[in-house]
């Protein structure tokens, strides 16, 4: 039985079901990524550690509904025999299976703000053409598919030092260590999108177009195309569908200001858990008010916000919006959705729409004529040559087999290679 407070209960069951909202929406943009082909790239690795943190998120929140008296008991003594761990302050002092939900939280955190720097570093590489340049394009490649290795790695060792008892005995370091992949990611990603802010001015002054595209990002094994981006006068062409759009600077720009947004509200959170650890201290039993309850489930809230920022931001381009219409709507609404659209592209003019199948033809009107080495539905028969049709248009039905048919006396271009022995044919319109 939950013994989290009654009075609490729709505090939990919001963030709870927010969260969830947050998994649908990582689900989402993992599948989207997929249908593109585009499974490697910087928003599928983002989608997939967000997967994974709102997944340790729900787990952590159904974990401490059912267990809220004994969780806040296990905290409570842990700060009174440790209170002067710095682990606390990043933890809001989790002990057991709370603390180690909470490190693969931290942990997918810095994973999807490194990923964020090194596509950064990416963007800037094609904003500049330095992807262009022969030898250097190649170290480029390597290096930034060598980027997203050390974007999961980098985060993970950090993670363990964190767990050395000598560096939990200071709290600066320990602190330092802890936030060093997202201020890294930070600063660098500040730097990049300043440079590229100096490119685009540059661009506008020229009056040229400042286009940023992902380019051909189809995988074939670890060898694939990222981020690509052009300056010119005209449009670019993208190949075919893709997850980015031309907004692709835009969506990235916003995903960057969120990014800093989150750094905020984690330096926040551990000044909470900082104000908390004070507050127990001067306590002689665990705090189990409402208060306590609302503001432990509420700092749930910013962990599992970029699985739909993420989805916002870049799942909401045309190509996505097109695949999921076509999927989720019923084939009924679809079927009408065409009808629709072919009825509003009819020509004016009142010529046909190419995209209708051709009317049956009258075949008691019509006649077969038996010539030569194939076999061919021909015009209608006249009473004098002269009022044949025929050289005005092709002919309509092939039909190959051993014979040919043909109207000696007014012969015409046909669509097909004719004969040698066809040396009377006219000139063509």
């Amino acid at each position: 039985m939950a013994q989290l407070p009654t009075e609490a209960a729709g505090a939990a069951a919001g963030v709870l079901l927010y969260s969830c909202i947050s998994e649908t929406c990582s689900l989402l943009m993992l599948w989207l990524t997929w249908s593109h082909h585009e499974q490697f790239t910087y928003v599928a690795c983002v989608a997939y550690f967000t997967l994974l943190s709102t997944t340790a998120s729900i787990i952590q929140q159904v974990h401490d509904i059912i267990t809220w008296r004994d969780m806040l008991r296990e905290q409570f003594n842990n700060k009174i025999l440790n209170p002067n761990n710095p682990e606390q302050a990043i933890a809001n002092g989790s002990v057991g299976v709370d603390l180690a939900l909470y490190y693969i939280q931290y942990y997918c955190y810095n994973v999807e703000a490194m990923f964020v720097m090194f596509w950064a570093i990416a963007l800037a590489q094609s904003v500049y053409k330095l992807n262009e340049r022969g030898k250097l394009k190649r170290l480029l490649n390597k290096l930034n598919a060598a980027g997203k290795v050390i974007a999961v790695l980098f985060p993970l060792c950090t993670i363990l030092l964190l767990r050395i008892p000598a560096l939990q005995d200071q709290f600066i370091p320990f602190i330092l260590v802890a936030d060093l992949p997202l201020m890294l990611s930070l600063a660098v990603g500040c730097g990049t999108m300043l440079a590229i802010l100096i490119r685009y001015i540059q661009s506008r002054r020229k009056l040229t177009t400042f286009n940023a595209s992902y380019g051909d990002s189809s995988q074939s094994g670890a060898r694939h195309t990222d981020t690509t981006a052009s300056f010119s006068t005209s449009k670019a062409h993208l190949p075919r569908r893709s997850v980015y759009d031309r907004w692709l600077m835009g969506r990235f720009t916003i995903a960057f200001l969120a990014l800093s947004i989150f750094e905020v509200t984690n330096t926040l959170f551990q000044l909470s858990s900082i104000n908390n650890n004070k507050k127990d201290a001067e306590l002689a039993e665990p705090d189990f008010s409402l208060e306590r309850a609302k503001a432990t489930f509420a700092l749930f809230l910013p962990g599992v916000t970029p699985g739909i920022f993420l989805f916002i931001i870049f799942g909401t381009t045309k190509s996505c919006r097109t695949l999921m219409v076509e999927t989720f709507t019923l084939r009924r609404w679809r079927k009408l959705r065409e009808e629709k659209r072919n009825k509003a592209t009819v020509d004016p003019v009142g010529f046909r729409d190419v995209r209708k199948p051709l009317p049956p033809l009258p075949k008691t009107h019509w006649a077969d004529e038996v010539h030569g080495e194939s076999i061919q539905m021909g015009a209608p028969r006249s009473k004098s040559a002269s009022e044949s049709n025929l050289s005005d248009e092709g002919p309509i039905l092939p039909i190959m087999k051993n014979d040919r048919i043909y109207h000696p006396r007014e012969v015409h271009k046909s669509p097909w290679k004719s004969p040698a022995s066809w040396r009377d044919e006219a000139e063509p319109f």
